[in-house]
């Protein structure tokens, strides 16, 4: 009735239905059903019929029925077809989405396929505090696969994987089987946060089995592993990155910028302020661990090594005192050029974590404050207040620290070449020597050819 009543949408609804059974079947479809030509690896069955079960999705094999071990094979047909017919994947993915957009298909479920290739393999070593912020950046990631994680603490490490809900997806090793993991040939990259003086051993170990690393910083508290640490990497064929995240940071990467477009014209004075928070206790303040940012914001910008380094500090917390270590740091360093670069560190701040540069020139300064928690400020007739300050685990420094890691993985990957050169972790090796021998012998230290001139230390 309702055909004899409207022939014209009869006849279209008829030339629609014959069309699409003239139509050939597609090679790739989005749907759970989809066409996969592959071969059980029991039994020799092939399932191609877009009504078999997709192999790709772990089902059982419809003619022997064991549970099909070739998930490899269907991605191996599709790789080797990328390669045959497309010379790359991007350009298989968009001939394939002018295929079956044309058709009215969505292409998502395509590019979920392809991308599991494309992630880099982790294993992070390492769930202290810093630890934990990049377990957060790598599993956040979408071209990261964690396999693993190392921790001396076994109860802390499974506390934070179940938070994340990864108890069961995620294996857990203690520090004393770190070479089953450098071993694991599915693993590619290395991230280490562990203490600083287990840094080198783990670096050259992981080099030597074939891994990429990415190393919280330092590499290393002594010059020569450092630099042994980047021969490794040259002679393995491998990236070695020291995590000098505040290179990623938007704000210092706007004022390096600046600087080096000749905003301010000349520059006169680098100043660098570091003032940590809360109280952290665990090593020696004298060391690249505290203050590695700061030495290589001011060589950086500077481009290069300081001549004379001298170094002033003191014990003002008691707790401090206690432990006969120091808590204040003044340094200055005198620049071939004329430049002067100042460092000013506390290992407490009683107001908050507290992180600022300073760059004069000869045409003005530019500056980069620290940021606050909120923008929202109170006037009252008190004056005025305004939020906290932003720390380490409250986000002062998690854009860098996601640039960070993506700039690792483009390294991996071939897509960009790494800018943290070793050259960065070698002169802060020789600067931070060059402070804890000033602060021992109350001299400034020569620094020439890279190296401290012992001999011709000037008194202050």
């Amino acid at each position: 009735m309702y055909a004899s009543a409207r022939p014209e949408v009869h006849a279209t609804i008829q030339r629609q239905a014959k069309k699409k059974e003239l139509q050939p079947k597609k090679k790739w479809t989005t749907s759970s059903r989809r066409s996969v030509n592959a071969t059980c690896g029991h039994c020799g069955y092939k399932t191609h019929s877009s009504q078999d079960k997709c192999p790709a999705k772990g089902k059982t094999c419809n003619k022997c029925h064991k549970i099909n071990h070739f998930e490899k094979v269907c991605r191996s047909k599709k790789v080797s077809v990328i390669n045959n017919e497309f010379q790359n994947q991007d350009l298989f993915i968009d001939s394939v989405k002018k295929d079956i957009v044309a058709n009215g298909h969505a292409y998502a479920a395509i590019e979920l396929e392809m991308e599991d290739q494309n992630k880099v393999t982790f294993a992070l070593l390492g769930l202290g505090r810093i630890g934990q912020v990049h377990l957060a950046n790598l599993l956040a990631n979408n071209r990261v696969s964690l396999l693993c994680v190392v921790e001396g603490n076994i109860e802390l490490a499974q506390k934070v994987l179940k938070e994340n809900g990864l108890l069961n997806q995620v294996q857990v090793y203690g520090i004393d089987e770190i070479q089953l993991v450098l071993d694991d040939e599915r693993i590619s990259s290395i991230f280490i946060c562990t203490p600083t003086d287990t840094h080198a051993d783990i670096i050259r170990r992981a080099l030597k089995a074939g891994k990429h690393v990415i190393c919280e910083k330092p590499i290393s508290e002594n010059s020569k592993d450092i630099t042994a640490c980047f021969d490794d990497a040259e002679k393995y064929n491998r990236i070695l990155m020291a995590a000098f995240n505040r290179k990623f940071d938007p704000s210092v990467r706007e004022l390096y910028t600046r600087v080096k477009q000749g905003n301010i014209g000349d520059l006169h004075v680098i100043k660098a302020t570091f003032r940590d928070h809360p109280l952290w206790t665990g090593m020696d303040c004298l060391t690249q661990t505290f203050l590695i940012h700061d030495i290589d914001m001011i060589c950086w910008f500077n481009d290069g090594l300081p001549e004379r380094v001298v170094c002033m500090a003191t014990a003002n917390l008691e707790e401090s005192r206690k432990r006969n270590d120091l808590d204040t740091v003044a340094v200055t360093m005198q620049f071939a050029n004329g430049v002067i670069g100042i460092l000013d560190f506390c290992r407490y701040s009683p107001y908050g974590y507290d992180i600022r540069l300073e760059v004069m020139g000869s045409e003005g300064m530019l500056a980069m404050e620290h940021p606050t928690i909120s923008t929202v400020k109170t006037y009252k007739i008190e004056g005025k207040s305004e939020s906290p300050h932003c720390g380490v685990l409250n986000g002062r420094f998690s854009l860098a620290y996601i640039a960070e890691l993506n700039h690792f993985i483009d390294s991996v990957q071939g897509k960009s070449e790494l800018e943290v050169k070793r050259e960065y972790s070698e002169r802060c090796g020789i600067v931070n020597d060059a402070i804890r021998e000033s602060y021992r012998t109350g001299k400034v230290i020569l620094i020439k050819e890279g190296k401290l001139v012992h001999d011709s230390v000037s008194g202050l």
